[in-house]
């Protein structure tokens, strides 16, 4: 199993912030990006008023990376020491 931080960046910054961690085999893992997806859509619950359908929309080909607004979310691979 790897550690995954998911950065959080907003438009024009050059560094992001760890907004938090998630545990997966791999980047694609399917259950990793479930979590992934249920916390940025509570972030974007708290963040906007959005409907379920835009949601839907916003996700419907997510694969780690996400953006709205001017904030850009990624998935970065920590490394072991």
């Amino acid at each position: 199993m790897k550690t995954y931080s998911l950065i959080k960046t907003k438009a024009g910054e050059r560094k992001g912030t760890e907004n938090s961690n998630f545990i997966g085999e791999n980047e694609n893992d399917p259950k990793m990006l479930a979590e992934v997806k249920t916390y940025l859509t509570e972030w974007l619950n708290s963040y906007t008023s959005i409907s379920d359908e835009e949601i839907a929309d916003l996700f419907s080909a997510f694969a780690g990376s996400f953006s709205y607004d001017v904030w850009s979310f990624e998935l970065i691979e920590e490394n072991e020491n």
